[in-house]
C-alpha cells in the first residue's frame, strides 16, 4: 500500500522551501506540526491522516503525508529540539529522560521566559513573594550552588576570592544578594568577610566574625588584578589563605576553594562568561495512562524554574516534562535525573542568554522536592503515613499496630454513612478490639500538637547504612527490620538490593561462614550506589526540603474530611435545605460561577480540589445550624486558616507567620475540642510544619502542586495515543517535540544551520527564525490558549461600554459629588464592567476595596464612566472615573465572627489606580431568620425555556450584610477587615473533647444494648425464640436483663 497516497501526497525532494516559514518547509507544514503538538488536544497518526486527506481534497496542493511530517519533525528536533536520553536503571528497568540541559538552554534563549528569571536571592524590606525572597535561597543554600559572580566595570568578582574595596579594606565575598527598596529599585550587594594579613607568614586570615554588606559599586579590585599587582601594593599574596577564624570553632583551615591560587573553580570553567544559579522545583506524581477507569500507573517527573516571577510561576507554559514510566519506580527514575543535575551542578550548563546576548554558564540545583505526602515520604526514605513514626520531618509517634484508631462518633441514624467521614485508606485498624481510653486519647492528641526531634539527612543516611549492614549479615535480618521500625525509615531503592540478599539467604545451605561468603560475593557485584539517589542531590535534605503540600493536606485533607463528616450527619431534609442555601449563595467577588448545591451535597464523596476551594469560602454561611456547635466552630477556624495559607504575597514574614501560627493553633484546638479522634490522621500534625516551610520557601502557593496535577491530563493524552510498546520513550519524545514547538513559536533562539561555525568557537552565533510563524501565534488568541502561551492570560477586552450615545458631565451621577471645570468640558460614556489589574471583573454594584488617604476602605460601585478624550485609559482599557459609596464596619456577627457592614451617606469619585480588588458579601441569615420557600423560576432544559417551582432562600432585611473574610482571593487586602482570632486553651480543649467523645461512645453503646435487648424481648414474648436458645446464648451479657423483664428464673 502506498503510504503517501493514503495519508497525503508525495512531495518533490527538491521542492522549493518558503523562506518566510523557516525552519518549516512552508505554512501547511507549520500548521500540521502545531496540530500534532497541542498539549490538551492530541492527535493520533490515524486522526492526522484524516486531516491531511481532508486538506488534500479541499484543493490544498502538496499536503505532506504522515510519514513526511515525521521526517520533517525529526529534522526540526535535530535543529532546535530536546534530546531524549535512554537509561538502564539499577533496578533493571529501561526508561527515558528528556535532557535537562537542553530544556534549560531553551529557557535562557526564550524571550518570553528569560526576562522573568532571577538568579540572585533578594531582600525586599521583609516582603516575600517568590522563592528568591525566602530564607532557603537567601541564607541556607550551599554557596557553591548560588550565583558565584558579578561583573563590575571590566572585572569579574567571584565568591571566596580576595577583593579590594574602594575604602582600601580587603574582603572575601561569600554571597551576592539583591536589595529592592520601597520604590522597586534593585541594587546588588555582597555579603563579605574582612581579611587581614597573617602574622609571620605571607598570606591572609579570614575573620568570619567581622562581616558587612557592601554595595557592588564599592568593589574596586578583583582577585585576578590583585594576583598581578600584590607586590606593587605591598600586600600578602592573595593566592595564599592561611585559614578562617570562627567564633565557635576558632581557627580552622580554609576549605571554601580547593586551590586558593586559582580562586573560585567557576572562574576557570566560565572562561570569562557570566555564571548564574538556576534552581528548580522538582515534582513527581503518579497518574493513570488510561482513559478508562482501569489503573495504568505512570510515575512522572516535571519541573519549573524556581527563579520565575511569581506571576509566571503557575503557568502551564513554564511546566517542563522530564520522564515517565509505568515500570520504573520513582527513585530509579530519579537516578537518571540526578545524574543530569549532578553534571549541571558541578560542570554547569552552557546556554545563550537572549536578554544579554551572550553565552552564559548555569549552575543547576534542586530547591525542593514536590509531590503528595506518600511521594514525599518516598523521597525522604520515610516509612510513610501508615507507620508508627508517620512524619517525614520529625519523630512524632502515632499508634502501634495493636492500638485502636477510631474516626469521630456519628449520630446513631448515620452509622451506615459513617464511611464518608473517613478515607477508605484510613489508618484505623479494622480488627481493633481494645477501645481507646480517655487518657490514651489525650496523650495521642498531645503528641500530635508537638514538633518532636527533627529528622536529619546525616542520621537517616547512617541508619540506612546500618540497616544494609545488618541485611548483609547472616542471622541479622530481624535486626534490620526492627531498626526500620524503630527509626521509621524505608528506602525503596535500597530495598531492592536487600531483597536480593534475603532471597539468596533462603536458598543457601551449609554453615554460617559458607552462607556469609556467598552473600559477600553478591554484595561485591552490587552497584556502587545502593542507597536512594536523593542523597546525591547536593545541598538538599529531603526531610526539610519536601514542603507541606497544601492541596492534599488542606483541600483534599481537612476540607474533605470535614465536609464528608458533615454530609454523613445530615438527614435528607437537612441536605435539601443545604442544597437550597448553596444554590442561592451570592458568588459576586469570588471569581467563581453560580453554585450547584446538588453536586456539592449529593456527590460529596467525588469532589475535587476546586470544589473544596469553594466549600472553604462558603461553609460558615451554610452550615451554621446544621452541625453541632463544636463542629461549626472548627469550620469557622478552618475558614480563617485557608485564606492565610493561599496568600500569594507576604508583606512582612514575621507578622504573617504569627498570624498563621495563631490560625493553625485555633483550628487544631477547635478540632480537639470537638473530638480528638481526628488526630489519627497524620495531616493534622503535618500542618504544624507549614510555617517553617513558608519561611524557608516563600508563600505556600509557590510550592502548591495544582499546576503540576493538572498537567497529568497532558501526560495521559500522550499515553493514550502511543502504541504502548515503549511508553516511556514515546511520551518523552512527544514532550520533546512540544518543547521544540514552544521554543520556536516563542521566537526562541537556536543555532543557525545555514551559517558556518568554527568547532573551537566559544560563542556560536545565534539566529532566530523568520517572522511568519511568530506572527501566526501573536495574532491568534485561540492558538495561544491551546498552547498555553502567556499572552493568552491577558484578555483583549478589559472594559464593556454601555451601548448608546455619549453624555455631558452634568448628566452623570459623579458630577453631583465632584466640582471640576475640566470634567465639564468632556463628553462621557457609561461602562458596565471592566477588569482590575489583578484580572477580576468589576461591575456596577460590585463591592470593592479602594485606597483612601488613611489606608483602605470598602465601597459599592455606583457608576463607571470613560471619556472619549482620555486616550491613555482607552488604550489601557481602563475607565476614567468610578463613583463609589463607602461602607462602615459595624458590630461583629457573633455566629460568623465576621464584620457586618452598612452604607454611609458619602460618595467618592476615584481613578482606576485606586481600586484594589472586589470582595464578597453575604446576608446575615442567622440574625434575620431567613428561610427557604418555593418560587417560580425560568429555567432552561435541553436549551428550552421552562417555568418551574424551585426552592429559593428568601432573605429578610436585605441590607444587613456581612463581609466574607473567608474569601481566598486578595486576602492580603481583606485581612485588615478581619476579626482577630482568640485561641482557646489547648489542654482544656483536648480534655473536653476527649471527655465528650468517651461519653458519646458510651451513650452509643448503651443505646445499642437497649435496642438489642428490646429486640430479643419482643422475640421471646412472641414465641419466636426459646429462652435457652441460640440468640440468648449468643448475647449472654443480656441474659439476666431479659429474664428480669420476663419475671423468669435464670436457667
Amino acid at each position: 500500500m502506498c503510504i503517501g497516497l493514503e495519508y497525503g501526497e508525495y512531495r518533490r525532494r527538491n521542492k522549493e522551501k518558503d523562506p518566510n516559514w523557516f525552519p518549516w518547509t512552508d505554512k501547511i507544514t507549520c500548521i500540521l506540526d502545531i496540530l500534532q503538538h497541542l498539549p490538551r488536544s492530541t492527535f493520533s497518526d490515524s486522526q492526522l491522516a484524516v486531516i491531511t486527506w481532508a486538506l488534500r481534497n479541499t484543493g490544498i496542493p502538496e499536503v505532506p503525508s504522515v510519514y513526511g511530517m515525521k521526517t520533517i519533525q525529526k529534522m526540526l528536533d535535530a535543529l532546535c529540539g530536546v534530546r531524549t536520553l535512554k537509561y538502564e536503571g539499577s533496578l533493571g528497568h529501561i526508561y527515558y529522560v528528556n535532557s535537562l540541559e537542553d530544556i534549560v538552554s531553551q529557557e535562557m534563549a526564550n524571550p518570553l521566559v528569560r526576562p522573568n528569571l532571577s538568579f540572585y536571592p533578594q531582600e525586599a524590606l521583609g516582603r516575600v513573594e517568590s522563592a528568591k525572597n525566602a530564607f532557603r535561597w537567601l541564607h541556607e543554600m550551599d554557596a557553591s550552588l548560588t550565583t558565584p559572580m558579578v561583573h563590575i566595570g571590566n572585572e569579574d568578582f567571584y565568591l571566596f576570592e580576595p577583593s579590594r574595596l574602594k575604602s582600601g579594606r580587603y574582603c572575601i565575598p561569600y554571597r551576592w544578594v539583591e536589595h529592592r527598596n520601597a520604590q522597586g529599585e534593585v541594587r546588588l550587594y555582597g555579603w563579605v568577610w574582612f581579611i587581614c594579613p597573617a602574622t609571620g607568614v605571607n598570606g591572609w586570615v579570614v575573620d568570619s566574625t567581622d562581616r558587612a554588606e557592601v554595595i557592588e559599586s564599592d568593589f574596586a579590585t578583583s582577585f585576578l588584578t590583585l594576583k598581578e599587582s600584590f607586590l606593587e601594593r605591598a600586600i600578602p599574596n592573595p593566592s595564599i589563605i592561611c585559614g578562617i577564624y570562627d567564633q565557635n570553632r576558632g581557627f580552622s583551615p580554609w576549605k571554601y576553594t580547593p586551590d586558593p591560587s586559582k580562586g573560585n573553580p567557576w572562574r576557570e570553567k566560565a572562561k570569562g562568561h557570566p555564571v548564574y544559579a538556576f534552581p528548580i522545583w522538582l515534582y513527581c506524581d503518579d497518574t493513570s495512562g488510561n482513559k478508562s477507569k482501569k489503573w495504568n500507573k505512570h510515575n512522572s517527573f516535571l519541573f519549573t524554574a524556581a527563579g520565575l516571577d511569581p506571576q509566571e510561576a503557575h503557568a502551564q507554559y513554564h511546566v517542563h516534562f522530564l520522564s515517565t514510566s509505568n515500570l520504573a519506580p520513582p527513585l530509579e527514575m530519579l537516578d537518571g535525573i540526578v545524574e543530569q543535575t549532578e553534571s549541571g551542578g558541578t560542570e554547569g550548563i552552557w546556554a545563550y542568554d537572549c536578554l544579554k546576548q551572550e553565552m552564559v554558564l548555569l549552575i543547576i540545583s534542586v530547591l525542593a522536592l514536590l509531590g503528595d505526602n506518600p511521594m514525599q515520604s518516598e523521597f525522604a526514605c520515610h516509612i510513610g503515613l501508615m507507620g508508627k513514626f508517620f512524619c517525614r520531618s520529625c519523630f512524632v509517634q502515632g499508634k502501634g499496630k495493636d492500638e485502636t484508631l477510631c474516626t469521630p462518633s456519628l449520630p446513631e441514624n448515620d452509622v451506615e454513612s459513617a464511611s464518608l467521614s473517613s478515607n477508605s485508606g484510613s489508618e484505623a485498624s479494622k480488627n481493633a478490639s481494645k477501645p481507646e481510653t480517655q487518657r490514651e486519647m489525650i496523650q495521642r492528641a498531645t503528641r500530635f500538637f508537638e514538633i518532636h526531634n527533627r529528622r536529619t539527612r546525616s542520621s537517616t543516611i547512617h541508619g540506612l547504612k546500618t540497616i544494609f549492614t545488618h541485611s548483609g549479615t547472616i542471622g541479622e535480618k530481624s535486626k534490620a527490620k526492627q531498626l526500620k521500625t524503630a527509626l521509621g525509615i524505608k528506602d525503596t531503592y535500597q530495598d531492592h538490593f536487600t531483597d536480593l540478599i534475603f532471597n539468596l539467604q533462603k536458598t543457601l545451605r551449609g554453615g554460617e561462614s559458607h552462607k556469609q561468603e556467598e552473600v559477600n560475593k553478591l554484595l561485591a557485584n552490587l552497584p556502587k550506589n545502593i542507597c536512594s539517589p536523593v542523597w546525591r542531590i547536593k545541598g538538599l535534605d529531603p526531610h526539610c526540603d519536601t514542603p507541606v503540600e497544601i492541596l492534599h493536606v488542606i483541600l483534599l485533607g481537612f476540607l474533605k474530611y470535614l465536609w464528608r463528616d458533615a454530609m454523613a450527619r445530615l438527614s435528607d431534609q437537612q441536605k435539601n435545605l443545604l442544597i437550597t442555601r448553596i444554590s442561592s449563595f451570592n458568588v459576586n467577588g469570588l471569581d467563581i460561577p453560580s453554585l450547584n448545591g446538588t453536586t456539592l451535597v449529593k456527590y460529596a464523596g467525588s469532589l475535587v480540589g476546586r470544589d473544596f476551594r469553594i466549600i472553604a469560602q462558603i461553609a460558615v454561611f451554610v452550615l451554621y445550624d446544621l452541625v453541632p456547635e463544636e463542629c461549626y466552630t472548627t469550620w469557622r477556624a478552618l475558614s480563617t486558616l485557608v485564606p492565610l495559607v493561599w496568600q500569594p504575597v507576604i508583606e512582612d514574614m514575621d507578622t504573617y507567620l504569627q498570624l498563621l501560627q495563631t490560625a493553625i493553633d485555633n483550628f487544631l484546638n477547635c478540632t480537639a475540642n470537638w473530638t480528638p479522634r481526628w488526630f489519627n490522621k497524620p495531616k493534622f500534625h503535618i500542618l504544624l510544619h507549614l510555617p517553617e516551610h513558608i519561611r524557608r520557601f516563600g508563600p505556600a502557593m509557590l510550592f502548591a502542586t495544582e499546576t503540576f496535577e493538572s498537567y497529568n491530563a497532558v501526560i495521559r493524552g500522550f499515553s493514550i495515543h502511543s502504541n504502548r510498546q515503549a511508553p516511556s520513550r514515546d511520551i518523552a519524545l512527544e514532550f520533546a517535540g512540544l518543547n521544540r514547538l514552544r521554543h520556536m513559536l516563542s521566537h526562541g533562539l537556536f543555532l543557525d544551520p545555514r551559517k558556518n561555525h568554527s568547532s573551537n568557537s566559544a560563542l556560536l552565533s545565534q539566529s532566530d527564525f523568520c517572522s511568519h510563524p511568530t506572527k501566526l501565534i501573536q495574532d491568534d488568541e485561540f492558538l495561544q490558549k491551546m498552547l498555553g502561551f502567556p499572552q493568552a492570560r491577558i484578555s483583549r477586552h478589559h472594559i464593556q461600554l454601555e451601548s448608546g450615545r455619549t453624555f455631558n458631565w452634568e448628566s452623570t451621577l459623579s458630577s453631583q459629588y465632584v466640582d471640576d471645570l475640566e470634567y465639564s468640558t468632556h463628553t462621557w460614556r457609561r461602562c458596565l464592567s471592566f477588569h482590575l489589574s489583578s484580572g477580576e471583573i468589576c461591575r456596577l454594584d460590585s463591592i470593592v476595596i479602594f485606597k483612601t488617604s488613611s489606608g483602605t476602605a470598602l465601597g459599592k460601585v455606583l457608576e463607571i464612566i470613560q471619556s472619549p478624550n482620555d486616550n491613555l485609559n482607552i488604550r489601557r482599557h481602563h475607565p476614567s472615573l468610578v463613583l463609589l459609596q463607602p461602607f462602615q464596619l459595624k458590630a461583629v456577627s457573633p455566629i460568623y465572627l465576621m464584620p457586618r457592614i452598612s452604607l454611609l451617606e458619602k460618595f467618592y469619585v476615584i481613578s482606576y489606580g485606586d481600586l484594589l480588588c472586589t470582595v464578597n458579601t453575604q446576608h446575615h441569615c442567622h440574625g434575620n431568620n431567613c428561610h427557604a420557600r418555593k418560587v417560580q423560576e425560568l429555567q432552561q432544559q435541553e436549551r428550552t425555556d421552562i417555568t418551574a417551582m424551585v426552592d429559593k432562600f428568601i432573605h429578610q432585611n436585605p441590607t444587613d450584610i456581612i463581609l466574607n473574610t473567608a474569601q481566598m482571593r486578595d486576602h492580603n487586602h481583606i485581612h485588615p477587615f478581619t476579626v482577630p482570632v482568640t485561641v482557646p486553651e489547648r489542654s482544656a480543649c483536648i480534655s473536653k473533647g476527649a471527655e465528650r467523645e468517651i461519653n458519646m461512645t458510651q451513650n452509643s453503646k448503651g443505646k445499642k444494648t437497649y435496642q438489642r435487648t428490646q429486640t430479643l424481648l419482643q422475640r421471646a414474648i412472641q414465641g419466636r425464640s426459646q429462652l435457652s436458645g441460640v440468640a440468648i446464648q449468643r448475647e449472654s451479657h443480656l441474659r439476666h436483663e431479659l429474664y428480669s423483664n420476663l419475671d423468669l428464673e435464670p436457667l
